[in-house]
């Protein structure tokens, strides 16, 4: 559960309006809106009283009114974060992150591991790290 002053303040004054899932719901037969804020759902809320739910994962929270169409409003922990409703494209692959990379960055799973990712500038200075006490040569035994 991602901590966010936006969202505590949002779980807080309208819990009893809120319902939380843990499923995501079917989303191939209707069309995803994103809404700009909050404030937006509490407006079609007010039109049919449908209840507005929402899920929380590590890295964002959606909330969610469903209707004919599905209106969608994401807090994320950073402007990194995807929706897990946002789709896929090519662009957003593990390969594109890590190699626009330009400093050394630590990456966090979302079990909690993290990585430190080191960009190397030139191949040459690769095969040195590879060759070097860092990285252990594998020894087969035949």
């Amino acid at each position: 559960m991602i901590k966010n002053k936006e969202l505590s303040k949002i779980l807080k004054k309208y819990d009893s309006i809120l319902v939380e899932i843990i499923t995501n719901p079917n989303t191939s037969n209707r069309k995803i809106i994103t809404v700009q804020s909050f404030k937006d759902l509490l407006n079609l809320r007010e039109k049919k009283t449908k209840p507005i739910y929402y899920i929380n994962t590590p890295f964002t929270c959606e909330f969610l009114y469903l209707d004919k169409s599905i209106y969608l409003y994401t807090i994320k922990e950073s402007e990194y974060n995807t929706s897990i409703f946002e789709k896929k494209s090519n662009k957003n692959t593990d390969y594109n992150i890590i190699s626009n990379i330009e400093r050394n960055t630590y990456i966090r799973c979302t079990d909690g591991s993290e990585y430190l990712i080191t960009p190397i500038d030139d191949l040459d200075s690769a095969e040195d790290i590879i060759e070097s006490d860092i990285m252990l040569p594998i020894i087969k035994n035949d």
